[in-house]
């Protein structure tokens, strides 16, 4: 037993340091973030305006936008586009390169978009609703001149979210594989960056995208701080790679930039907002994704930002637009 051990330590040695740590210099990172109406709305915003003021103000150069599937066929064969119509055009105004988050689990919460009339139906039934809608997105917005790629369901191989159902392997590819025949874009699919080896979501990706999360309360409400360094992303990134050729770009799709919170963000003390988010923590979560050295980096939280900058503390709407007016195009 114990020369197994020494002969599995010593495999994992040698991939580590046959994977490599080639990184991007910070500089040349593209900074952006993910956008979400739904939770501009849960902070009590207007949508429309603070979408307009992150771009006009923060300048991001990168977006990731999600179609929910509850907002777009609220009922059967009834498709409803308006916002994201909205989102797309300011963002080709602005000439702003952007990300559309296709599938049921898309980013925010609660992770799986069912709308109610779907919900009662035989999961085949459901799975051929959301095959509908994916087709009828990518039609819509395919020739947009500043989308960039498609991403494929968000974290599809981390069980987290509210009535979300298992991992259907053969499902994803159905959806990946629609995707491509419809759509000459790359295909993007995510995975937790600290709770997943990505072997099962970068076997279906032209770019891999994890998320970066650096302190998160445990279930009694403690912080938990993770405990990996940069270089273990850099280096699983790259292994990725070599593992799966298939994979061209690694990036950092969901940068911690709000709190953790379990009671909702628009009346925590900060003494709380300070357990998983400081001023400190969230330069340093900054600072962790930059030594990291993947080419473009989408932040988390700028609808809470935009909601603390008019509730009277801007830092984290100040750090992110200078961030953002120092990043590579």
């Amino acid at each position: 037993m114990g020369g197994l051990l020494a002969t599995c330590v010593v495999l994992v040695v040698a991939i580590w340091f046959w994977a490599g740590d080639a990184k991007v210099p910070p500089g040349q990172i593209s900074w952006g973030l993910t956008y979400s109406s739904g939770d501009a709305k849960g902070l009590g915003l207007d949508p429309q305006a603070a979408y307009t003021a992150i771009l006009d103000q923060l300048h991001p150069k990168r977006l990731r936008l999600a179609a929910y599937w509850t907002d777009i066929e609220p009922s059967p064969g009834k498709f409803d586009f308006s916002d994201l119509d909205f989102q797309t055009a300011e963002a080709e105004k602005r000439g702003i390169p952007y990300i559309i988050v296709v599938g049921r689990k898309v980013p925010r919460w609660p992770e799986c978009y069912t709308p109610d009339w779907a919900k009662s139906l035989p999961m085949p039934q459901q799975q051929t609703g959301i095959l509908n809608q994916i087709t009828h997105t990518i039609n819509r917005y395919n020739s947009n001149p500043h989308l960039l790629r498609w991403q494929v369901e968000n974290e599809p191989y981390f069980q987290f979210g509210d009535h979300c159902p298992g991992v259907d392997t053969a499902f994803l590819h159905r959806e990946v594989d629609l995707a491509r025949n419809l759509s000459h874009k790359q295909i993007m699919v995510t995975d937790s960056g600290e709770a997943s080896n990505w072997l099962g979501a970068s076997q279906w990706a032209d770019v891999f995208g994890s998320t970066l999360y650096r302190v998160v309360l445990n279930p009694q409400g403690k912080p938990f701080h993770h405990f990996l360094w940069p270089d273990v992303y850099t280096r699983h990134a790259n292994l990725i790679k070599k593992l799966h050729p298939n994979v061209k770009l690694t990036v950092i799709a969901e940068l911690q930039g709000e709190p953790w919170s379990t009671y909702g963000l628009t009346n925590i003390p900060n003494s709380y907002r300070d357990l998983t988010l400081s001023h400190q923590q969230f330069a340093d979560n900054i600072d962790f994704a930059a030594q990291v050295g993947f080419s473009e980096v989408y932040m988390w939280g700028a609808e809470w930002w935009y909601f603390e900058k008019l509730h009277g503390d801007p830092y984290y709407w100040n750090t992110a637009g200078n961030l953002f007016d120092r990043s590579a195009p």
